[in-house]
C-alpha cells in the first residue's frame, strides 16, 4: 500500500469518525456572518427609482437537534436594510437610506446527508430598529457636501417577518461544523408611520442574505 493510498484510506475514516460522533450532539453554538442585498416593496418603492441597498449581516446562533432530519434554531442578529432612491432615474441624484435593526429570528429546519448536510429552514422573524439615515452622497447638487439626516421618526420601531433559507453544512471535526446559507427575508408589517406617510404606508423591507457560519456541537443526546 503506498503513501497516498494510505492517507485517502485515513482521510475517509476521519470524515467517518467526525461524522457518527456529530451525529449523537444535540446542541449547537455559533457565529456567523456575510452580506445582504435590500430593498422595498410597495406603493413607493414601484413608483421611484429604487435600488438595492447593500449592508452586513452578522450574529450569533443557537440550534436544537431535535430528530436525526429536524431541529430548532434562533438566532440573535444586527443587519442593515435600506434602498437607494435616484431622482428621475439620475444616479448624480442618489439617496441612501440605512436602516439599522437587531433581529430575533426562529427556524424549523429539516437537513439530509450523511457527511456533508443539505438543509432548508423556515420561520417568523422580530427586529428592532435601532439607527435610520438618508445619506446625500457628495454631489454638484449637494455643493460636494455629504450629508446626513436622521430620519428614524418615519419608520416603525419594529418589524414582523418572515424568513426561508437553505444552504449547505460539513462537519470540520468531530464538534465544529461549517456552513453556508442563502436566505431570502420578507417583512409583514408595514415600514413607515402611516399617519406621516398616507401614499406610501405599506412599503415593507425584503432582503436577500448571503452567510457563512461556524457551530460548536456539544451535549449527548439523551
Amino acid at each position: 500500500m503506498n503513501l497516498k493510498t494510505t492517507l485517502i484510506i485515513g482521510a475517509f475514516a476521519l470524515l467517518s469518525s467526525n461524522y457518527s460522533i456529530s451525529q449523537d450532539l444535540k446542541h449547537e453554538i455559533g457565529i456567523h456572518g456575510g452580506g445582504s442585498l435590500s430593498a422595498y416593496l410597495g406603493y413607493q418603492a414601484s413608483h421611484t427609482f429604487d435600488r438595492a441597498n447593500s449592508g452586513v449581516f452578522y450574529g450569533i446562533g443557537y440550534q436544537w437537534n431535535l430528530k436525526k432530519h429536524f431541529s430548532l434554531r434562533t438566532e440573535m442578529n444586527s443587519e442593515r436594510k435600506g434602498s437607494i432612491r435616484q431622482a428621475n432615474g439620475s444616479p448624480s441624484s442618489r439617496t441612501y437610506t440605512n436602516l439599522d435593526y437587531f433581529t430575533l429570528p426562529v427556524f424549523c429546519q429539516f437537513h439530509f446527508g450523511n457527511r456533508v448536510q443539505y438543509f432548508l429552514q423556515f420561520g417568523p422573524y422580530i427586529s428592532g430598529l435601532s439607527k435610520a439615515v438618508e445619506r446625500f452622497p457628495k454631489t454638484a447638487g449637494n455643493n460636494y457636501q455629504e450629508t446626513i439626516n436622521d430620519v428614524g421618526y418615519r419608520y416603525t420601531q419594529y418589524e414582523i417577518g418572515a424568513s426561508l433559507g437553505t444552504g449547505i453544512a460539513t462537519y470540520v471535526s468531530p464538534h465544529l461544523k461549517l456552513f453556508l446559507e442563502c436566505r431570502y427575508n420578507q417583512g409583514i408589517t408595514y415600514l413607515l408611520h402611516h399617519s406621516k406617510h398616507s401614499n406610501s404606508s405599506n412599503m415593507r423591507n425584503f432582503s436577500l442574505t448571503g452567510l457563512a457560519g461556524l457551530h460548536y456541537c456539544f451535549g449527548k443526546k439523551g
